[in-house]
């Protein structure tokens, strides 16, 4: 499922007109037969015009992009997927977390991978973005057969934090404990549209996605081999573990426990 399905330009042009959040609302309205949220709406009427600033810098116009795409078998939505090919024409896919924090309102926190976040009425742990968006990145390559293909779609997953400053002193999400994360998946704040537009113009400028969107849009639905290799080898190491310390058999409880904590494990 996919709310938002256009060129960027169509999209410019649709934020330019002050219509994008109310096109994502009908659309949502008309698949999940509910309104969505305030916030929701709100984050898609703000985080637009961001995100246009980033495109106007990188020189797109026919790529195809969608917004608000629904994992398979998954309720969690990937906020945005733009479509072409990199300068060796290999078909290429960019996601884009969008994130509407401020550096006022994101803490330290004591639970590893998480930072916390004053939104306001209460304050909640929630993923750092980088973490986040690597879980999405192996959502995507270990279950769409399309990133396993004889010639793979490539792609590379990054947060907009469109509302946070690099020149503040609370920088939490660039706290060194996440410097390895922020390295493989890139934070780009309020001061970064035009990195955002180059490094969106270094993969996928040199077609218009036509191509990509159609492969991952049609690409079969099952785990990756390199998925199934990583989970049976954890599989016997919690095996051997369980058996040296108690001699109890391993559950299916164990095995979808072991499978959601995959990109952590990987990092």
């Amino acid at each position: 499922m996919r709310l938002y399905d256009a060129t960027v330009a169509q999209f410019k042009k649709d934020v330019a007109e002050n219509t994008i959040a109310d096109l994502l609302r009908t659309r949502f309205e008309n698949y999940y037969r509910r309104f969505p949220g305030p916030s929701e709406y709100k984050s898609w009427q703000n985080s637009s015009n961001y995100l246009r600033n980033a495109f106007e810098n990188s020189g797109l116009e026919n790529n195809r992009l969608i917004i608000e795409y629904e994992l398979p078998y998954s309720t969690r939505r990937l906020d945005v997927l733009v479509f072409g090919s990199d300068q060796g024409k290999t078909d290429s896919i960019v996601l884009i977390e969008l994130k509407q924090w401020s550096n006022e309102h994101v803490f330290d926190c004591d639970v590893e991978g998480n930072v916390l976040v004053d939104y306001g009425l209460y304050k909640r742990e929630r993923a750092h973005p980088s973490l986040q968006v690597q879980g999405y990145h192996f959502d995507l390559t270990d279950f769409m057969t399309a990133f396993s293909d004889t010639a793979p779609l490539a792609l590379s997953s990054c947060a907009y934090c469109h509302n946070y400053s690099r020149n503040d002193a609370r920088l939490a999400l660039f706290s060194p404990q996440f410097e390895t994360a922020v390295k493989a998946y890139p934070i780009f704040t309020k001061e970064d549209a035009k990195l955002l537009g180059d490094f969106l113009k270094a993969r996928v400028f040199f077609s218009n996605g036509e191509s990509a969107r159609d492969r991952f849009i049609f690409s079969p639905i099952r785990p990756s081999k390199k998925l199934l290799e990583h989970t049976r080898e954890m599989i016997n190491r919690i095996r051997l573990a369980k058996y040296r310390v108690d001699g109890g058999a391993m559950g299916m409880r164990d095995v979808f426990s072991l499978v959601s904590l995959r990109p952590r494990l990987r990092a």
